[in-house]
């Protein structure tokens, strides 16, 4: 049956002073991203919670402020949490230079191997966004929170985190701290914050 929860995503300009129609996913959405590829060009993407928390991607051309977009596509079928995406581009405004590359980081959670994060590769392609799931990495192996991600170049790019992997069981213990390096909230502590820098080489 039709789905009672719905996402809603709409085109504005900068001071808000005016939007348009809202466009409406008939989707319970948890974990929710937008990139943008041009002033004419973006994707967005969420996790489907009534799915199995599948994560699902969709690319919108903007006239004026109509979005015009297309019926989507899974890019993950395991169930996900926390999402970030950045467009890959060496201009100082990404979508100045109209950037065909898309990066997506999310964490993915399976029974038997836990919970990950993952960073997976997308491309525009004659106005069709596709994923490589093929190409997806690890970029920790424990659960995280807040993702973040932010492309430098076309080559290089930065993701941060929360990493929530290591709990300390004696917090007391400065010595112990120091030797896990990670203390969680689970004991009174904040967990600690990581950056890795990455390179990515799309074949276009």
């Amino acid at each position: 049956g039709r789905s009672p929860f719905a996402g809603r995503i709409q085109s504005c300009v900068a001071d808000l002073s005016q939007c348009g129609a809202e466009l409406v996913v008939r989707a319970e959405w948890g974990a929710v991203a937008v990139a943008i590829f041009s002033p004419t060009l973006l994707a967005f993407a969420y996790s489907d919670v009534q799915r199995g928390h599948r994560g699902t991607m969709v690319l919108c051309n903007v006239a004026g402020l109509t979005l015009i977009c297309d019926g989507g596509h899974i890019f993950e079928r395991e169930p996900m949490t926390g999402l970030a995406m950045t467009v890959s581009s060496d201009a100082d405004l990404g979508y100045e230079a109209m950037s065909s590359n898309l990066l997506v980081a999310y964490e993915v959670t399976k029974e038997e191997a836990g919970r990950s994060g993952r960073l997976q590769p997308c491309e525009v392609t004659n106005m069709a966004l596709r994923c490589d799931p093929r190409s997806a990495a690890r970029f920790t192996d424990g659960p995280s929170h807040g993702i973040t991600l932010l492309a430098l170049t076309s080559q290089f790019f930065v993701v941060a985190y929360a990493d929530r992997q290591t709990v300390c069981p004696r917090p007391s213990s400065q010595r112990r701290r120091r030797e896990l390096h990670v203390c969680t909230l689970a004991d009174g502590h904040p967990s600690i914050g990581r950056m890795r820098l990455c390179h990515s080489a799309f074949r276009g």
